[in-house]
């Protein structure tokens, strides 16, 4: 009995826990997010708007404590606003992933940088859907602080 018991114990925790990326839908999920963060580094807005849906939103908490929820537009208008030569590197890691049907959802841990200066750190936490076979970024939330911060375990 008690080996039934460890058994389904194990089946439960496996069907419950985060994929980390170990299905090709989670994979598929983390390369949009990579594809995101690899266009923010080059500057290039239209990389980074093709990971998006039309509606997507950027949601958090303003520096009030007011919630906040805006479009992406103002957000890659800013980047690329940024002068020449400027790189705004975001790393994450620790990413899980979550996927029922075309619903999917990502966290991971995030630090970010300016050029070679440290800037903040949190949670990164994207919704998507897969649409037309896709899978496109409907919205991001984060938390950004500047204490506390690990940096990435492996990177």
């Amino acid at each position: 009995m008690r080996i039934l018991s460890v058994a389904v114990a194990t089946f439960a925790f496996a069907i419950t826990s985060p994929l980390h990326a170990q299905t090709d839908e989670g994979k598929a999920v983390l390369a949009v997010v990579d594809k995101l963060f690899d266009g923010m580094r080059r500057g290039d807005t239209a990389a980074m708007r093709a990971t998006f849906a039309p509606q997507a939103r950027m949601l958090g908490v303003g520096r009030q404590g007011e919630a906040r929820a805006d479009g992406i537009d103002g957000w890659l208008a800013s980047i690329g606003r940024q002068p020449a030569g400027t790189v705004l590197n975001e790393r994450t890691w620790a990413p899980e992933v979550k996927v029922d049907d075309n619903v999917a959802q990502a966290w991971m841990q995030y630090d970010f940088h300016i050029g070679d200066r440290f800037s903040h750190c949190g949670i990164d936490a994207f919704d998507l859907l897969k649409i037309g076979g896709q899978w496109k970024i409907v919205s991001v939330l984060d938390t950004r602080r500047t204490t506390g911060c690990t940096g990435p375990a492996n990177k």
